[in-house]
């Protein structure tokens, strides 16, 4: 069974903001796909088990903080009995800008330390990642990526965001039919 981790921070404070961009994601999509996300006690991920396209599958938004997103993937994948070629895991890319979405696999974080996280704690970089871009599109001057991460997307952009959403799906729809 594939397993769809979001990855981002917890609580109120950062639910709007870029860097969780991942987790979004997954509760955008369990509400599409009419399957409530439940709180798993263990790993505090939120999860539901789901029908897409045709396939089941686990969605899973992080409970943990980004730098230990690890651990909680980890616990997934023990709890799921799933090995990590069947992680798909969604997550902020502070190098594409917004809009932006790419599908990687076996790369290295570019600076991530969430996905670096994984990496340490699964012990390999055989997953795939779906990266969404949460660059400012009306940057003059390049900032540095902590200068907006963890900073809420502007207006414009939130309204755009089940766009980027609907991108991300039909991207996923096409590589999960390719490598089923």
């Amino acid at each position: 069974m594939n397993i769809l981790f979001g990855l981002g921070n917890p609580g109120a404070k950062f639910e709007k903001t870029r860097h969780t961009v991942g987790a979004r994601f997954i509760e955008w999509l369990a509400k599409k796909l009419d399957t409530p996300l439940k709180e798993e006690r263990l790993t505090k991920n939120r999860i539901a088990r789901a029908q897409f396209n045709t396939t089941p599958v686990t969605l899973a938004a992080s409970g943990c903080w980004m730098n230990e997103s690890g651990r909680c993937a980890k616990q997934l994948l023990l709890i799921s009995k799933e090995k990590p070629k069947r992680l798909w895991v969604f997550h902020d890319d502070s190098d594409l800008d917004f809009g932006e979405v790419k599908i990687s696999f076996g790369r290295g974080a570019a600076g991530h330390h969430g996905v670096e996280s994984l990496f340490s704690a699964l012990k390999t970089k055989s997953f795939q990642r779906v990266r969404i871009g949460v660059r400012p599109r009306e940057e003059i001057i390049r900032r540095k990526a902590g200068d907006f991460i963890v900073k809420p997307f502007s207006k414009k952009e939130e309204a755009e965001l089940p766009k980027v959403f609907k991108k991300v799906l039909s991207l996923l729809q096409t590589e999960m039919s390719r490598n089923a």
